[in-house]
């Protein structure tokens, strides 16, 4: 989810008091604004369950992971950037049996900069088994599906880098590819004249996956809810991410 900032208490009692309400495993957010290792604790206790935090400033960037109280999950092998963009980890069983993996991440706005991130988002892959790659975007792959208003032309820089990424892994995004024409947004501006589908979750190909997009009071984002089934394995519940008051 991207929450435009939590460092303000009342806004964090806000989100996390949303959250709590979908009941899911985890929850991925983007623009946390977590700018000390003294917020990262006192955010992690103040939502109860294990969490990841990749830092940044109080006005911008930092993005999170975040374990449901009780979770029979644990974090391993963290990593995560300096620049508040990226956090990844390999989520394992309470024996450390792996599970899958994750990437959250918080892309750039500045399309010239954008290419270069996604050409390093390899570096910070966990691993391979059950990779799912999950954030707020900043770029959209189709502009004629997953974008209106503004430049018809402007978006899409970036996604040649990120299409080797997820080409690579076999991942794809999960709503187009149960919603193959669908145009519905995950972001708005103000006076909703432009709207964007920025939010996205890639999960590994023909694995049994459902998502929903939501509205959230609290942010210009969109929830994405996903349910995913292991190939093979045990049904591990949802995870969430986005905010928005857009209506759908």
């Amino acid at each position: 989810m991207n929450v435009n900032g939590i460092a303000e208490h009342r806004k964090r009692e806000l989100i996390f008091d949303f959250v709590k309400s979908f009941n899911v495993d985890f929850i991925c957010l983007q623009e946390t604004h977590n700018d000390s290792e003294k917020n990262k604790e006192k955010w992690t206790r103040d939502r109860g369950g294990g969490c990841i935090w990749s830092r940044a400033t109080n006005r911008s960037r930092g993005v999170g992971i975040l374990l449901k109280p009780g979770s029979e999950l644990i974090f391993g092998n963290i990593r995560k950037d300096s620049n508040g963009r990226i956090v990844a980890a390999t989520l394992l069983d309470r024996e450390n049996n792996p599970k899958f993996n994750m990437i959250n991440l918080y892309a750039t706005a500045v399309p010239r900069d954008r290419k270069d991130f996604f050409a390093d988002i390899w570096r910070y892959k966990p691993g391979d088994l059950n990779l799912l790659l999950v954030g707020d975007f900043n770029c959209v792959v189709n502009t004629s599906l997953d974008k209106q208003g503004g430049n018809p032309d402007s978006g899409t820089a970036g996604i040649e880098e990120l299409t080797d990424f997820t080409n690579n892994h076999n991942l794809v995004d999960i709503w187009r590819e149960t919603h193959p024409q669908d145009r519905i947004f995950t972001w708005n501006n103000k006076n909703f004249t432009q709207r964007s589908r920025l939010d996205r979750w890639y999960v590994p190909r023909g694995q049994d996956t459902q998502a929903t997009i939501r509205a959230c009071p609290h942010s210009d984002h969109s929830v994405i809810e996903i349910t995913w089934k292991l190939r093979g394995g045990k049904k591990r519940g949802k995870g969430s991410w986005k905010l928005s008051s857009t209506k759908y």
